[in-house]
């Protein structure tokens, strides 16, 4: 049996109890409702500045090449990781991603991708016509002789693509296809177009959603240009081809 006095005195205990955990509830819910907010605003003092920007990209265009795992790789990712504690990064993490390749010591001369010059590394010969330049090669492509390699070419058509027979022991060539037209599809809307973002400083920028001009930027059209690279790949190696020559429509500084 419970007396009267006992019983208020428990009642208010438990009122006070449940009134003081609704407040630290509230408390909580505030405080997740102000980290919250504030996840979602641009905090000014880690905005990097215009300057700073510009400055970021020419000291990674001096690096040259930024190839995981070259020379010029390791040199900007240290200058990054040395930078990211002062924008408010925490707690990096490392992980190790050994691969064998081979490095290529020609950037920053061009010369060594011009045929006439006595630097050339790379040429490329079709019907005694030397091409004036060769504008790069694959990243991921095997080694080449020193007297190099000849072989007939043949060009690779996706309108009428030639049998994995015709392809074997030749040089394929490939042209890259120009954009489509649109309505675009949403991976093209996805991959090639500005799309929406989160926040962006002021001033004029082109209009989503649409393949912006060459004249404002050119990384839209070379990570269309370079997309189509795998299924090159991929059918010259099917098809057993001794080697492949990829035609882009970039500028050779750019290809």
């Amino acid at each position: 049996m419970m007396k009267r006095r006992t019983f208020l005195k428990t009642a208010a205990g438990v009122s006070a109890g449940t009134m003081l955990m609704r407040n630290r509830l509230l408390a909580q819910t505030a405080t997740a409702g102000k980290t919250a907010s504030a996840a979602v605003k641009i905090h000014q003092p880690f905005m990097i500045t215009p300057k700073q920007v510009l400055d970021w990209h020419l000291f990674k265009a001096q690096c040259g090449p930024t190839y995981a795992g070259s020379v010029g790789w390791k040199r900007y990712t240290d200058f990054l990781i040395a930078k990211m504690p002062e924008f408010g990064a925490v707690d990096l993490d490392y992980v190790d991603i050994p691969y064998d390749h081979y490095i290529v010591e020609d950037w920053p001369d061009r010369r060594t991708h011009v045929h006439d010059s006595p630097s050339a590394v790379e040429k490329l010969i079709t019907d005694g016509t030397p091409v004036p330049a060769v504008a790069s090669y694959g990243m991921t492509s095997g080694s080449t002789p020193a007297d190099g390699m000849t072989a007939q070419m043949l060009y690779y058509d996706p309108a009428h693509p030639p049998a994995e027979s015709q392809i074997a022991g030749k040089i394929l060539v490939f042209a890259t296809q120009k954009q489509p037209a649109p309505p675009y599809n949403n991976n093209f809307l996805d991959n090639y177009t500005p799309t929406d973002y989160e926040w962006r400083s002021p001033g004029k920028w082109p209009e989503l959603f649409v393949p912006p001009p060459l004249t404002y930027g050119t990384s839209f059209k070379g990570r269309w240009e370079w997309s189509q690279v795998n299924r090159f790949a991929e059918a010259g190696i099917k098809g057993k081809a001794a080697g492949i020559v990829i035609v882009y429509d970039l500028s050779p500084g750019m290809a």
